[in-house]
């Protein structure tokens, strides 16, 4: 399965700041920063600043960039000591469904251990606490593509060149000549993300070669008061193939979604941030 899995670098971290978080490794020699409250919310607040100064490269109002950069910063928390139950259910081409789910617990230790799987992630891998990079999007390119009195959605355009992760080219590679954008959504009232959709955009000039009819995947956000901070609730991919486009694999939609319940934090709260360089666009 597909997921948006960005995880920013731990090195954007200030380490000068006054809460002094603990820089730590597991056995594998995995390094992390483990935050307390106070560290993970300047954590956010920084990744706040960023998204704000880049937002002043929009024509999005003063207004719509204090929104937007507050919202979005708001999933930049890292990863909570926690657990939390995982169904995932796919629909294939032929309307075929299948599901499966897990419980997982995130150790203090840095890892992800499933309950019926004896094996240790690594927290690269962890949902339901990821967010998008930074460096995913164009700031110019922002517009506001509706608003409502209780939400307002932006859209941006996506630069894929700015990610060298193998496993993003490989995906991405199936979108040759398409435009990518992103379509973010806030609740006003409180600031807060609601949910992220990334898609792209066919060519509109005719090709010999075939088109890859749908690409998208939506993220949906909502708050967790045991982990006093927001989590990915649900997130769903769509594929659709068209005849021709690959040899050994059959037209038509794909779809796979995941769920994520009986998220809790383990008290005092712990938030876990893996030492990456580079966030990490999608995951498989």
């Amino acid at each position: 399965m597909l997921v948006v899995a960005g995880l920013s670098s731990c090195s954007q971290f200030n380490s000068a700041n006054e809460s002094h978080p603990d820089h730590a490794a597991d056995s594998d020699g995995q390094h992390f920063t483990r935050m307390d409250v106070a560290s993970m919310r300047e954590y956010r607040d920084g990744r706040r600043a960023e998204f704000a100064e880049s937002l002043s490269q929009s024509q999005l109002s003063k207004q719509h960039q204090e929104l937007l950069a507050t919202a979005m910063a708001k999933t930049y928390v890292g990863i909570p000591v926690s657990s939390y139950t995982e169904t995932n259910q796919f629909v294939g081409v032929d309307k075929d469904v299948s599901e499966e789910t897990e419980n997982w617990k995130v150790t203090d230790t840095g890892y992800l251990q499933g309950e019926t799987d004896s094996t240790n992630l690594d927290l690269r891998f962890t949902a339901p606490f990821f967010a998008l990079p930074l460096s995913a999007y164009l700031p110019e390119t922002g517009r506001l593509l509706e608003e409502s009195d209780s939400k307002a959605t932006f859209e941006f355009k996506i630069d894929i060149g700015k990610h060298d992760d193998t496993i993003a080219n490989m995906i991405f590679s199936l979108s040759t000549n398409t435009a990518w954008i992103m379509q973010i959504s806030t609740i006003k009232s409180t600031q807060s993300p609601e949910s992220v959709i990334l898609k792209i955009q066919p060519p509109t000039y005719d090709s010999p070669e075939p088109k890859l009819e749908a690409l998208s995947l939506e993220v949906r956000y909502s708050y967790i008061d045991s982990c006093e901070c927001f989590a990915v609730t649900s997130d769903s991919v769509e594929i659709e193939l068209p005849e021709g486009y690959e040899e050994f694999v059959e037209p038509g939609l794909r779809t796979s979604t995941a769920t994520y319940s009986n998220i809790v934090c383990d008290q005092p709260l712990q938030y876990l941030l893996p030492d990456l360089e580079q966030p990490l666009f999608l995951d498989e």
